[in-house]
């Protein structure tokens, strides 16, 4: 649906100094390049801009009522958040909007506004598989009042454009045959695992060890993320592909400086369960210890760089009780 705003309110327009009466916008928004705070929507020598802290498009599905509509989030237009009408000298365009430095064509309009936003959030899938690549904000102005001097336009309940956020990673430990990657350990008791340009990482605490050998029957070890400031889960994401190195530092072995960490993830609430059972290996005969190690509602928080965006894994199996997990790996002790 295009954008149409319809002038509700004008003062001081006696003499014939109103700019506009209208204006329409069709095209899809876009994000600038040098800053995906900055949104916009152009019509010819008209755009409409956006200046938002994308860390507000929480990437989290809108909540639902009673009747499974979506329930939107509404943001505030004013000094932090603004939504701007300007019209150019010229054909408006992603340059003049994205770039401070550029003056041609020049601006010989410009509305400032105030009002309220809603935005619904859904998450984008892969069309084959169903896996979660990002998330469409959908922005729709719900009650807007643009001003230039005594003049006002109203606009009520016109959608502005739907924006998408991938995630920028794949959050997939698995080897070519589809199973999961085993995970590896560091010194320090750091357990891991790493696909090319991730890595998962569980730091427990120094006085524990949860993957201990000789396990006479199966045992469950709960660690509720939430509460426990002793063990640690990150989620990684480097510029380039990275070794082992990156993840068992210490300080003989500092972590390396490049690829860089381009984004960390921090679990702030779930449970870590650890379920240890006797093995047998195979080939050998030898006994041993596996650790299944599953994440159950795990909530990851972005830290680097800080932001309010918020991450769970899918989940990749189901216990005896019904309760979905996402398997992080098994770890093999006293083999």
């Amino acid at each position: 649906m295009p954008l149409i705003a319809i002038a509700m309110l004008l003062a001081g327009c006696d003499d014939g100094d109103m700019t506009f009466k209208t204006f329409s916008f069709t095209n899809p928004i876009s994000a600038c390049a040098t800053s995906e705070d900055i949104l916009y929507s152009l019509n010819g020598t008209e755009a409409l801009i956006l200046n938002i802290d994308r860390s507000l498009l929480e990437n989290v599905e809108s909540a639902r009522d009673e009747k499974n509509n979506y329930i939107p989030q509404e943001i505030v237009l004013g000094s932090a958040t603004t939504l701007t009408y300007r019209n150019y000298s010229d054909t408006a365009t992603a340059d003049v909007i994205c770039n401070s430095g550029v003056s041609a064509p020049a601006i010989i309009d410009e509305w400032t506004s105030v009002g309220t936003l809603a935005v619904i959030t859904t998450p984008f899938r892969d069309a084959k598989t169903g896996a979660l690549l990002g998330y469409d904000h959908q922005i729709t102005i719900k009650n807007a009042t643009l001003r230039k001097g005594e003049e006002e336009i109203t606009i009520i309940d016109n959608l502005y454009g739907s924006v998408r956020d991938m995630l920028g990673f794949n959050f997939k430990f698995l080897r070519t045959n589809g199973d999961p990657i085993s995970p590896d350990r560091c010194e320090d008791g750091t357990v891991y695992v790493i696909s090319t340009t991730e890595a998962l990482q569980l730091s427990f605490g120094t006085t524990t060890d949860y993957l201990k050998d000789s396990e006479a029957s199966t045992t469950e070890t709960n660690i509720d993320l939430s509460v426990d400031d002793d063990d640690e889960v990150y989620f990684r994401v480097f510029a380039g592909t990275i070794s082992d190195n990156y993840i068992c530092v210490s300080a003989s072995n500092p972590q390396p400086v490049s690829p860089a960490e381009s984004q960390r993830w921090t679990a702030v609430s779930g449970t870590v369960k650890i379920v240890s059972s006797p093995y047998t290996e195979v080939s050998t005969g030898k006994l041993g210890t596996q650790h299944e190690i599953r994440f159950y509602n795990v909530v990851f928080n972005k830290t680097n760089p800080a932001s309010s965006q918020e991450y769970s894994p899918e989940a990749t199996g189901e216990d005896t009780a019904g309760n979905k997990y996402y398997l992080f790996g098994t770890y093999y002790t006293g083999l």
